[in-house]
């Protein structure tokens, strides 16, 4: 909806335009992209550990995100009953000229207000109690460094749930609603993930957003090469008392990360009927402690991280392969 705004050399007059239109637009399009920009900068910050910016940059998204509902259904909703403005009135009703004094724009309810309307008037969407606190962020009532990083992360994924059943009332498709942060907010509010399954998770999306923007930047002729470089120039480092084998990196791709453990030989032992042992062949083990790339600096460490991104913990080395030992490791610390 567009509202004209007449200005002349004597000020403003909504009966007699004399020079200059200005148009003040608000619809729930514009209210949509602007809520997933504020969005993408609160996903963008949390990735890059800005916590000044993550809960405020997520309210003003909130604000908007309801605001666009709201408007969806009718601007009209928009107006803020307290003030009692009848120019904001006609203006979000469509009639801006009838407005006395167009040139103010309409009057529209605040964020904290947006969300308490959208929570009356459609009972099918739950407001959590979290989204208090996310609206005081915004209106500088509570300083965000009165919250450590799980209070962050808790208000944040209470911020992505309702945002989530927000656009779903606009009917907006999951693979528009996040952009290049999905993997990231599905890991954020999961509630079938325990703690070291989001921990882990949550690093995935930050190694893979990071590597993604960093490549951006790259010819994508050149990616593979610039991986490679870099995969040979930041060899993780491994004690002289472990042993790794080289695998494929499930963040990146490349081929040369490292399980690092300890290796423990078994042999195949045969006996005979006169009671005799005979060792044929065997296999070897490596128990694994940790995982670690160096193109992306993806690690996840102990069996409990390593079964949370579906990494091996013990892996069978046969012993006809050609297995890396210690002295042939590509980097290693006393």
């Amino acid at each position: 909806m567009t509202f004209p705004i007449y200005q002349g050399k004597t000020g403003c007059d909504h009966r007699r335009p004399i020079s200059t239109v200005i148009r003040v637009t608000i619809t729930h399009t514009g209210l949509l992209a602007s809520a997933k920009e504020f969005a993408d900068r609160a996903l963008t910050a949390y990735v890059e550990d800005d916590a000044a910016v993550i809960l405020a940059h997520a309210a003003t998204s909130l604000e908007h995100l309801a605001k666009a509902v709201l408007c969806s259904r009718s601007p009209v909703l928009l107006m803020d009953i307290q003030r009692g403005k009848l120019d904001s009135l006609v203006q979000l009703a469509g009639f801006p000229e009838m407005a006395r004094k167009a040139q103010d724009g309409p009057y529209t309810i605040s964020g904290s207000q947006a969300v308490d309307r959208v929570g009356t008037l459609f009972p099918g969407i739950k407001v959590p109690q979290e989204i208090t606190k996310l609206t005081a962020i915004r209106n500088m009532t509570l300083h965000v460094g009165q919250h450590q990083k799980d209070d962050i992360r808790d208000l944040l994924a209470a911020y992505l749930r309702l945002a989530n059943e927000l656009f779903g009332e606009m009917k907006v498709p999951d693979s528009e609603r996040w952009g290049k942060h999905t993997d990231l907010v599905e890991s954020l509010i999961s509630k079938s993930l325990d703690e070291i399954e989001r921990r882990v998770a949550q690093r995935i999306a930050q190694v893979k957003y990071k590597l993604d923007s960093w490549l951006s930047k790259i010819p994508e002729e050149m990616r593979q090469s610039v991986l490679d470089r870099q995969q040979a120039m930041a060899t993780p480092e491994v004690h002289e008392l472990q042993d790794w084998v080289a695998a494929k990196c499930p963040v990146c791709g490349q081929g040369e990360a490292l399980y690092v453990g300890d290796l423990i030989f078994n042999p195949d032992i045969h006996i005979d009927a006169h009671g005799r042992h005979d060792v044929d062949g065997g296999m070897y083990e490596l128990f694994v402690e940790r995982f670690t790339c160096g193109a992306c600096g993806f690690e996840a460490i102990g069996a409990e991280e390593l079964a949370a991104a579906d990494l091996e913990i013990v892996l069978d080395v046969p012993i006809e392969e050609d297995y890396g030992f210690i002295d042939e490791d590509p980097g290693t610390v006393d």
